[in-house]
């Protein structure tokens, strides 16, 4: 696992998915990242790793978290979010580098 021992990446869907942790516990809205960006989350648009150019793009713009639930065989689902929208079951291309958030199990 990516996670350190006692702790995991969410699922797509239980207790601590990110739309369970984010929006029912913490009332995240999905119109705006604001809340994310804030204390106690303080989460960063950290952007990602493109790998066909060998370069990171949309650091400070876009934030994509990676869940540990498959889509298909060459992508997951991921929280995604920038200053518009909050979409915590987007689904994403696994060869792009994307950050994670590792939940407390």
């Amino acid at each position: 696992s990516i996670c350190p021992k006692g702790w995991r990446l969410p699922q797509r869907e239980d207790n601590t998915s990110y739309e369970s942790l984010l929006i029912d516990s913490y009332n995240v809205s999905t119109s705006s990242d604001a809340a994310l960006l804030a204390n106690p989350l303080s989460f960063i648009r950290a952007g990602y790793y493109y790998p066909g150019g060998g370069y990171f793009d949309y650091q400070g713009g876009i934030g994509d978290l990676w869940s540990s639930t498959v889509y298909r065989s060459d992508s997951a689902y991921l929280l995604s979010f920038n200053g518009n929208y909050v979409i915590p079951q987007e689904n994403y291309y696994l060869g792009y580098g994307n950050s994670v958030r590792c939940v407390a199990h």
